[in-house]
């Protein structure tokens, strides 16, 4: 019982914004994918009617389809960095550069597009990625 509190006690919480980054891009992809489905519902039906297979053949189904096929990324995204953060208290350096880099790239090509929310969200991934998280056991930060 005793070592168990200890071990609780040398084991501290990331940053607050480390395990807000996970929840954020989780939130992105749902926005992505309730914006597709509230946007589009007459073009989702036509492609279930039409049945799945070569379904996005004209440029509203590619729209669609990107949509939520960016929605689920983010999603899978947000729970490998959940799994992450809970495994070693901090977000991968790499994740927040891509979701940057991702995020200028389709705000060069589409300025008045909402990819403005990838690149806040990389800049704070990447941020977050900086924070150390000390461990009270020891002098040294966990990086």
């Amino acid at each position: 019982m005793v070592w168990a509190m200890s071990v609780a006690a040398a084991i501290q919480a990331p940053p607050r914004l480390t395990r807000r980054v996970p929840v954020l891009t989780s939130g992105l992809g749902v926005v992505h994918l309730v914006y597709a489905v509230a946007e589009s519902p007459d073009v989702l039906r036509a492609m279930a009617a039409d049945g799945i297979l070569a379904a996005a053949n004209d440029y509203q189904r590619d729209y669609v389809t990107w949509f939520v096929v960016a929605g689920f990324t983010l999603l899978m995204t947000g729970s490998i960095l959940r799994w992450t953060v809970r495994r070693t208290g901090q977000v991968p350096p790499s994740a927040g550069w891509w979701l940057l880099g991702t995020g200028i790239f389709a705000v060069i090509l589409e300025p008045t597009g909402g990819a403005w929310a990838l690149v806040l969200l990389g800049a704070l991934t990447a941020y977050a990625s900086r924070q150390e998280v000390r461990n009270p056991a020891s002098s040294e930060p966990r990086r």
